[in-house]
């Protein structure tokens, strides 16, 4: 280990504790802790589940979608500069799915890294990594136009030559792409016979990378009004309804006639605006068939824009849904709206065996300036289990010091969303209590997804120490 890597770690952790302004036996803890993870780097830097990279990099490309999988996920905790050379091998005689992947790992690294590599697959033979690297290329070159010119031009062949099966992850590979150029290219593949995810897909990227409805677009949706597809014409009727709300009304009774259709195109509807009561009804509709919990989530927020009562008439109809993930969902929603939980409510949900219904109780008692509700929530965390993520996440809204040894703990927890939402947590909490005392997080070295976690958390525990 040099000793230039040593003094970064010391210097660091110094800085860490003039935030704390600490007193000297504060900053010996620190210190020891700096030691501590110059003893343990070389076992903290071990690969996951000791396979090397080459190995998991080659897995990456397996045919079968477990270990394929299984080797994406460990790649992406930690992306090393080390798996670029392995990919610049491999990543030409990958699958689709596995090459897909492996962009997304070369995104996760600085581009002054993969430069090399995504260069020279601007002349790969495969479509999707030519346009995976243009667009990476076209992206970092910024205002320099020259540097922009060759990315373009072998995006805009990668384009034309895409076969259907790979037209939406290529949408996705060049989502920050924002060139007329490429949306000429996109406009060709909306075609009344073209498949319902890739006119849909096509679609919302427009909307979002035109900032709106285009004369060029809209023009080129009009001829989706032909299709025979219900899903299709469904999709054309969402988008031109920003110029004439006469399609609402079109697009309801298709929604009613073929409720697939109103699932198809509920991301294309306009979230700035009331809808027709045509629309509103269709909306309430879904919500009481939904899929998923994330169905009764984007709902929810479509439909509180206009009246609560029909909102909140679906959502206590929910509450006794079959689906846990559902009632969940139906309850948190309802929590939110002025009058949609009442004391009985509150009272039934504080009485639950349920952990989440406390938890819902407790966060909707904190939105009403209620403090009990935080003992709830602490006195829950222990049996929290898979919700685990949810606790923490209320225990950091309530921004109280009471709170803040719990979230501390739950840092290294074995989940990694309640880190995640314990992270938050953390930070909202100490930016709260302490606005007039910066801790640096970027420097307190903690990542929730990280393997080694110990010495950041130590860190804002003595931190927290010293501030409380």
């Amino acid at each position: 280990m040099s000793m230039r890597w040593r003094s970064h770690v010391l210097h660091d952790s110094l800085v860490m504790a003039s935030f704390a302004r600490a007193s000297l036996e504060r900053i010996s803890v620190v210190v020891t802790l700096c030691a501590w993870i110059l003893c343990s780097a070389p076992a903290l830097a071990q690969t996951p589940k000791h396979q090397s990279l080459a190995e998991w990099v080659t897995q990456l490309g397996s045919k079968d979608h477990r270990p394929r999988q299984e080797a994406y996920r460990e790649l992406m905790r930690e992306p090393s500069p080390r798996i670029i050379p392995l990919l610049g091998e491999q990543i030409e005689s990958f699958a689709a799915s596995s090459q897909t992947m492996a962009c997304n790992l070369l995104r996760r690294l600085p581009f002054a890294q993969t430069r090399d590599l995504y260069k020279r697959l601007l002349d790969a033979k495969d479509p999707y990594l030519r346009a995976a690297s243009a667009a990476r290329c076209w992206q970092e070159a910024g205002s320099k136009v020259a540097d922009r010119k060759r990315p373009l031009r072998v995006l805009l062949g990668a384009l034309a030559e895409c076969p259907d099966g790979r037209k939406m992850s290529m949408v996705h590979a060049t989502s920050q792409v924002v060139d007329e150029a490429v949306f000429v290219e996109l406009r060709k593949w909306l075609q009344p016979k073209k498949a319902t995810h890739i006119v849909t897909g096509v679609l919302r990227e427009l909307l979002r990378r035109e900032r709106g409805v285009s004369v060029a677009t809209s023009t080129a949706v009009k001829l989706l009004l032909a299709s025979e597809e219900p899903r299709v014409l469904g999709a054309a009727h969402a988008y031109l309804l920003r110029e004439d709300e006469a399609h609402e009304k079109q697009l309801a009774e298709l929604s009613r006639k073929e409720p697939a259709v109103f699932w198809t195109v509920r991301d294309l509807l306009p979230t700035d605006g009331k809808h027709s009561d045509a629309i509103v009804s269709v909306i309430v509709a879904a919500l009481l068939g939904p899929r998923s919990d994330r169905d009764v989530n984007q709902l929810a927020q479509m439909l509180k824009k206009h009246s609560a009562a029909p909102l909140g008439k679906a959502l206590r109809e929910l509450i006794g849904h079959d689906k846990d993930d559902i009632r969940t969902a139906a309850l948190k929603q309802l929590s939110t709206l002025n009058g949609g939980l009442q004391a009985g409510d509150l009272k039934e949900l504080l009485r639950s065996s349920a952990v989440i219904a406390r938890l819902i109780a407790a966060d909707t008692m904190r939105r009403r300036d209620d403090k009990s509700g935080l003992e709830i929530v602490l006195a829950a965390v222990p049996d929290a289990k898979k919700h685990k993520a949810e606790a923490a996440r209320v225990l950091g809204r309530f921004r109280s010091r009471q709170a803040m040894p719990v979230l501390l703990d739950l840092l290294d927890d074995a989940d990694e969303q309640a880190r995640v939402a314990a992270w938050q947590g953390v930070q909202e909490t100490m930016r709260s209590l302490f606005p007039y005392r910066n801790f640096a997080f970027d420097k307190a070295g903690y990542e929730p997804r990280a393997s080694s976690r110990a010495a950041g958390i130590q860190v804002m525990r003595a931190w927290w120490g010293g501030a409380k």
